[in-house]
């Protein structure tokens, strides 16, 4: 964790087996998501202490080399495009909180 000045190791009890997700930070949860990608199509949040699992109904396909963001105006993660084993996508993604 960064606190401004130095980094700072933390612990949690749970951790991604992700090695390269796409990420971003939701400004509505105040938590970092991020989304497995290529290794898996695991969605996880990060809220400074620890990392749970979270289980969206559904899910984008398996990608690389994709870019996610956050959407203020739409209130959600988003993800575009990307690479699969089949080539290029052009697809998007949204992955908004519950209402």
């Amino acid at each position: 964790m960064w606190n401004g000045t130095t980094w700072l190791q933390q612990s949690p009890a749970t951790t991604p087996s992700a090695p390269n997700p796409g990420r971003a930070f939701d400004t509505d949860l105040n938590e970092v998501v991020l989304y497995g990608g290529a290794s898996s199509n695991d969605t996880w949040t990060w809220d400074g202490f620890n990392w749970t699992q979270v289980f969206p109904a559904t899910v984008p396909h398996d990608r690389y080399a994709y870019p996610m963001d956050y959407d203020g105006a739409a209130h959600a993660v988003v993800i575009f495009g990307g690479f699969s084993s089949a080539g290029a996508l052009s697809d998007t993604w949204e992955l908004a909180p519950a209402p």
